[in-house]
């Protein structure tokens, strides 16, 4: 597998643009892909931030960013009652906890925590997944996630929306303002999550609502900071996917940590 995605690397030729070292610290804000390339990088020696608040569509990001520069206070009664979960934040992934006492304690150490890292980093690395997101009615915010993720709420209280290409854009440049903001000489690689979309709530086939969706949040990057072609190297790349058809394999994810170190780590 290794040999067959180098072998598809060397028809796409990588700019190398050196905006980092190993001793640079890293703040990822994305998904499991996200992750992945985080734990490797690690392993390897790099300086990453542990937290990542599970960014999966360009409205998670904004609110962090937003939340660090004190633009955006969520209302302190802005929580769910979960049976059997606690109490869960609607716009981190999988936030929970047993006492409102202790989700609010919990938030304002995430939130401490993702100031540091945005003031501090050298390089964001931004993976954006997925383009269908839930409305909240109540006050028309964005959730973190779909219904019932990981057991969580939401259920009758949020509506799926499909945002444009143009909404997709302002969210990242807004993004990508607020963290200059706070961080003036922070270098941005923006990036397209390879993993594909595992069901859809639109009235279409998961696979097309997948490529569309991948392909309004690459449109809205088109031109704007420093682009890691994730997606493109893996499409069509089956051999390179876990038995869900959706995950890369570990040997993916090591060669596409390399080809992230050929773009972006100075020689």
């Amino acid at each position: 597998m290794q040999q067959t995605c180098r072998t598809l690397s060397e028809k796409i030729p990588l700019p190398h643009c050196p905006l980092l070292t190993p001793s640079d610290s890293i703040l990822f804000m994305g998904s499991c892909f996200a992750n992945q390339l985080k734990r490797i990088l690690l392993a390897r020696g790099f300086d990453c931030y542990d937290y990542n608040p599970g960014c999966f569509h360009t409205y998670s990001p904004l609110y962090e960013a937003l939340k660090a520069s004190g633009e955006l206070e969520f209302a302190a009664d802005d929580y769910w009652t979960v049976p059997g979960k606690g109490y869960q934040h609607p716009y981190r992934r999988c936030l929970f906890a047993d006492s409102l006492e202790l989700l609010q304690a919990e938030i304002a150490k995430r939130d401490a925590s993702m100031e540091n890292a945005i003031i501090h980093a050298k390089v964001v690395v931004l993976t954006y997944t997925l383009n269908e997101v839930w409305v909240k009615r109540d006050n028309g915010l964005i959730a973190s996630c779909n219904p019932g993720y990981a057991g969580g709420g939401g259920h009758g209280l949020m509506d799926v929306y499909v945002p444009s290409v143009d909404e997709n854009r302002r969210n990242i440049l807004r993004t990508i303002d607020t963290l200059r903001k706070l961080n003036p000489h922070v270098e941005l690689i923006l990036s397209v999550c390879p993993v594909s979309l595992g069901r859809t709530y639109q009235k279409k086939d998961h696979l097309i609502a997948n490529q569309e969706g991948k392909s309004i949040l690459r449109t809205a990057m088109i031109d704007l900071e420093h682009y890691f072609p994730a997606f493109e190297l893996m499409m069509g790349r089956r051999d390179c996917l876990e038995a869900d058809g959706r995950h890369l394999t570990w040997t993916a994810m090591e060669w596409i940590t390399d080809e992230f170190e050929r773009m972006f780590v100075a020689a």
